[in-house]
């Protein structure tokens, strides 16, 4: 029904007379302008209908909530080359490990040394898992553990902290104490198959402590307090004291590293005693020609000098270690349950031992052994196999000398000086193939006179040598 039509409709209703009352008909005019009226008001009605209908949809009125939770921004994770997670809150997540598999000979001098450890062996010398992370706040972890000879045990295992904009560092768990440029260096970025002989012969290894670092741009100073390896069950009162000040100035375009290091070793007074010896240059052999046996001490002291630099394809290292052993005299009686280690041999006079080592290296192929933070970095290949290249050569020389003889305490732990000769095959940034070679002379020591049972001079003075040869294979992410 037309809008008018029901307008006139209701108008004639009203004005219908009610029941029981007269009123008079309306006029033809005002029938005439009461229709106007109808009409304008409809005009009216369709306008507003086209004018809706042009509008754009409103949007609805917002329902008032509950404010909603911020959403967490998601963990984004890529790969270089192990599964790294992170996000803009300062979380992080990757995984970490590393695989050395060594093979080799190592000679037996005259065929003279019982037993059937020396000659062609094979072993895993590291396999390693462990996570890196870091949490918001300043704070990073590390947890490691080591597969290798039959057994799991921890390697690193810390949490460190480092305020935004602060030189200072805390770092808090088990790792390796501040002992030397050596020490050190990731096995992973080392220049032979295994670190300078005075790393194993002084018994450098991670232990559980604290330590505080400052850094700045000239300088850099580690100072800790440790007591013994985590992998040590029993109970003992081990402690050490250890730092490291290291000076890094640039020379040109070189990245240098000159420190002076130092520690102090408190044995465990249930077995006060220490054992100082090492293999020839490599593990794949159980054999020491040099070894003290054990020394019934209270301890002992070390200072160390290092120097080192790194300039485009070069690089040249050099350490030197002078340890002083706090002997126990014969005749010496011990006190409040403190107990000589089992089988120690006790000297007349405190034992001084020296150990020392200088290498350069040179990259045929360009790549540059990065320098920094006291330690020497990865390598990065210019042209591997992931970018149509052969990867990176790089060639190593190495000098090195032990002396764990004194002749004024009666010690013949014997000397051993070693030239070394190196051939690292990078074929990418993760993998490489070392390959080692050298000679070990060896004057003095525990088998002098079983290698020169002839020989009339002193055992002190009994000199031979022995050659060895080895290979690894390594991969680390």
């Amino acid at each position: 029904m037309k809008v008018h039509h029901l307008v006139s409709a209701l108008a004639l209703v009203a004005a219908t007379p009610a029941l029981g009352q007269t009123t008079p008909a309306p006029t033809a005019a005002q029938i005439e302008a009461l229709q106007a009226q109808i009409d304008a008001l409809q005009a009216q009605v369709e306008a507003l209908k086209k004018a809706v209908a042009a509008a754009p949809a409103a949007a609805p009125a917002p329902v008032a909530t509950a404010a909603a939770k911020p959403e967490t921004p998601p963990l984004t994770a890529r790969f270089s080359p192990s599964p790294r997670f992170s996000d803009d809150k300062g979380f992080s997540f990757k995984v970490r490990g590393r695989l050395q598999l060594d093979s080799g000979y190592v000679e037996n001098p005259g065929d003279t040394v019982a037993g059937k450890a020396l000659g062609y062996a094979n072993r895993m010398r590291r396999g390693r898992l462990g996570v890196d992370g870091a949490l918001p706040g300043g704070f990073e972890y590390r947890a490691e553990v080591e597969f290798s000879n039959n057994a799991v045990s921890w390697t690193d295992a810390y949490i460190n902290y480092k305020a935004k904009g602060s030189p200072l560092s805390v770092k808090v768990g088990h790792f390796y104490p501040p002992n030397s440029l050596e020490t050190i260096n990731s096995s992973n970025q080392i220049s032979f198959l295994e670190r300078a002989s005075f790393h194993e012969a002084f018994g450098y290894s991670r232990r559980l402590g604290i330590a505080g670092r400052y850094e700045s741009e000239l300088l850099s100073a580690t100072l800790g307090v440790f007591g013994n390896t985590i992998n040590d069950v029993t109970t003992n009162d081990e402690s050490m004291i250890a730092g490291r000040v290291i000076f890094h100035p640039k020379l040109g375009d070189a990245e240098t590293n000159f420190a002076i290091n130092f520690n102090s070793r408190r044995f465990d007074s249930s077995a006060l005693g220490l054992r100082y010896r090492t293999r020839p240059s490599t593990t794949l052999t159980s054999v020491r020609f040099v070894d003290t046996a054990v020394i019934g001490a209270r301890g002992d002291r070390i200072i160390g000098l290092e120097a080192a630099v790194s300039k485009g394809p070069w690089h040249v290292a050099s350490e030197a270690q002078w340890l002083s052993v706090d002997g126990i005299r014969p005749g010496t009686t011990l006190t409040g349950g403190d107990t000589l280690a089992t089988g120690a041999r006790l000297l007349g006079a405190d034992a001084d031992l020296f150990g020392a080592y200088a290498e350069i290296g040179y990259s045929f192929t360009g790549e540059h052994r990065p320098l920094a933070d006291g330690e020497f970095g990865r390598p990065r290949v210019r042209k591997g196999f992931d970018k149509g290249g052969w990867g990176g050569l790089q060639l190593n020389l190495r000098y090195e000398t032990l002396d764990l003889e004194d002749r004024g305490a009666n010690l013949n732990g014997g000397q051993q000086d070693a030239l070394l000769m190196s051939l690292i095959w990078r074929p990418s940034d993760y993998i490489r193939f070392l390959v080692q070679g050298g000679r070990n002379w060896i004057t003095g020591g525990p088998l002098a006179g079983t290698v020169r049972p002839t020989d009339t001079r002193s055992l002190f003075d009994r000199d031979y040598t022995v050659d060895f040869f080895g290979v690894r294979s390594q991969v680390d992410f």
